[in-house]
């Protein structure tokens, strides 16, 4: 089980419930079963830019960024950690990619949903793992 608490501090709207639903096909297909709390955050390039260059040392526009319960400086029992997405991002890259918005989005929510529980693209074996999973859950939910 996963509760998510959105935050859209922008003008896109998202479905809160395909997000939720998304995240608890997640869960399954990783066989993981512990009550889970995630804060999901929509924010504009301004914010997001700052972000990443604050943590990650890359001046520019990201499309997702996810901070783990262990990122955190006041952990709760149960907080999984914070997926934030650039919808104004997300929507370049669905043009690019021609898909809708709701599904770059809906991707972008799975892969910053596997960072949270330690997946990783650092290494090539590593992303092709990370990648896989994200396909097989995605493939599943658009089934």
């Amino acid at each position: 089980m996963i509760q998510v608490d959105f935050n859209n501090q922008t003008k896109y709207r998202l479905s809160q419930k395909k997000i939720t639903a998304v995240f608890q096909l997640a869960q399954t297909v990783l066989r993981k079963k512990t009550k889970v709390d995630v804060s999901y955050v929509f924010v504009g390039e301004a914010i997001i830019k700052k972000l990443n260059n604050q943590y990650r040392k890359k001046n520019k526009v990201t499309d997702v960024l996810s901070f783990s319960e262990t990122d955190q400086v006041f952990c709760q029992p149960g907080f999984l950690g914070e997926i934030i997405v650039c919808p104004r991002q997300a929507e370049r890259q669905s043009k690019e990619y021609k898909v809708s918005l709701e599904k770059e989005v809906i991707k972008l929510s799975v892969h910053g949903l596997l960072h949270l529980y330690g997946y990783d693209h650092e290494k090539e074996q590593d992303a092709a793992a990370m990648e896989g999973i994200e396909t097989k859950i995605l493939n599943k939910f658009y089934a």
